[in-house]
């Protein structure tokens, strides 16, 4: 039978705890006639049935054990957000340039040896500068050194899965959020008192304008990353020049879609749809 005369299913990967991002993506796929299979990262893939042509696929868990789940089922024309088919999007500095987006300088891995790890600091300009851990999430395992010593010595005791990375002083840190091409909401975060952080217990602010930079350079560093869904945190600098942070996808939108009303959830089955017909 032609694909596109039987109603689709989504599958959706994502650990058990994702119970709420599972009831609003549910919900959104009841209202327009999809079919709905929950996949909890880890179960036994024998028990599944597997996703056909004109089926949609989304990776709702940003973990390594998601990813490597939504490759292996995914298959010719099961319409997706990411690039299933072929290795992770890696852009250069070259790439960023050119599509004019602004990203901290950084050193991946992190030199171990003294020396090198204080060349690697001058590169990026002044002080402080970040170590940050690969995988983390909600800015946590980004950590700000303020002096060489203090900086060779938590260098020391991690791990290779560790960047040196730019410091970018701002107060003001936006989270917006992709589907498509579009964006479809941002929000404005301060960093809590005593951090530097705003997305670890950082404040949300309302009412401020969304600069047009902020929009332009999360949807440019999404193409680049060729990504259908995404969560770009772009920093706002304190000269008001602004530069991106890094890009989730996914990203967890559960809080977010209750908090502005925005059917995140709905935007991203939509989306799925539109990949689908278009295929």
């Amino acid at each position: 039978m032609d694909p596109a005369l039987t109603a689709p299913t989504l599958y959706c990967l994502a650990e058990d705890t994702a119970t709420v991002t599972f009831d609003l993506l549910q919900s959104a796929c009841a209202q327009r006639g999809v079919g709905w299979q929950p996949v909890s990262v880890g179960a036994d893939e024998s028990t599944l049935p597997p996703p056909v042509p004109g089926d949609l696929l989304l990776m709702a868990g940003s973990d390594a054990a998601s990813e490597d789940l939504a490759r292996r089922l995914w298959r010719p024309g099961v319409a997706t957000l990411q690039a299933l088919d072929r290795p992770a999007v890696v852009v250069n500095g070259a790439a960023l340039q050119a599509a004019g987006v602004r990203m901290p300088r950084r050193v991946s891995p992190a030199p171990r040896d003294v020396a090198s790890l204080a060349a690697a600091a001058r590169s990026l300009g002044t002080w402080p500068v970040l170590l940050r851990l690969r995988g983390g999430e909600g800015g946590r395992g980004v950590m700000r050194l303020d002096s060489l010593p203090s900086l060779a010595s938590v260098r020391d005791v991690l791990g290779d899965d560790v960047d040196l990375v730019e410091y970018v002083s701002h107060a003001l840190a936006w989270r917006v959020v992709i589907v498509g091409t579009e964006v479809v909401l941002g929000e404005a975060w301060q960093p809590a008192d005593g951090d530097f952080r705003s997305n670890v217990g950082g404040r949300l602010v309302t009412g401020l304008p969304r600069p047009p930079e902020v929009d332009r350079m999360a949807r440019a560093a999404t193409a680049l990353l060729e990504l259908g869904f995404a969560g770009v945190d772009v920093m706002q600098a304190d000269d008001g020049s602004v530069c991106v942070a890094e890009v989730n996808s996914p990203c967890y939108f559960a809080d977010a879609q209750a908090r502005s009303g925005v059917d995140i959830a709905g935007l991203l089955v939509d989306q799925l749809l539109a990949v689908r017909a278009a295929a």
